[in-house]
């Protein structure tokens, strides 16, 4: 798995992550991805974008790793999209339900356009904590069609 972080021109607040390669079970591979996902939401990201199109095979276990990054981002008022993901990894992606819960494009320009122009909510603080039903964290995390939100 190679890794490349780059900003989106004009758009500072857009940083868009580039995955090529295998994303395969291994614990060094998972680790990794997951220290750079911790890293980009650390610094206070704004708009995360990841760009699947290098991506031979991507686990179960990697999506997780997506699924756990936007959780952490829009905790924080913020937002992620896929960008690219075709052939296995389009497949894993859909048999993983991950359609639902984070945009996916099928292009860099279409996530970046898609990931700016949705509204997300900052997460109340009794939310953000555990508390209230999962159906309200789920609301307010954006994992629920927005016609659907109270």
């Amino acid at each position: 798995m190679e890794t490349m972080i780059t900003e989106v021109a004009g758009d500072p607040a857009v940083t868009v992550l580039a995955i090529s390669g295998a994303v395969d079970v291994g614990p060094e591979e998972l680790g990794r991805l997951s220290q750079v996902l911790d890293g980009l939401v650390a610094e206070g990201v704004r708009y995360l974008v990841v760009d699947l199109s290098g991506t031979e095979f991507l686990v179960s276990r990697a999506l997780g790793e997506l699924l756990t990054a936007t959780v952490r981002l829009r905790s924080r008022g913020r937002d992620m999209a896929i960008a690219g993901a075709s052939g296995a990894v389009a497949a894993a992606a859909r048999k993983a339900g991950v359609g639902g819960m984070i945009q996916l494009r099928e292009t860099v320009e279409a996530a970046v356009e898609a990931v700016v122009q949705r509204q997300v909510r900052p997460v109340p603080r009794s939310l953000s904590e555990n508390r209230g039903n999962a159906g309200d964290r789920c609301q307010w995390y954006g994992f629920v069609k927005s016609d659907a939100r109270k």
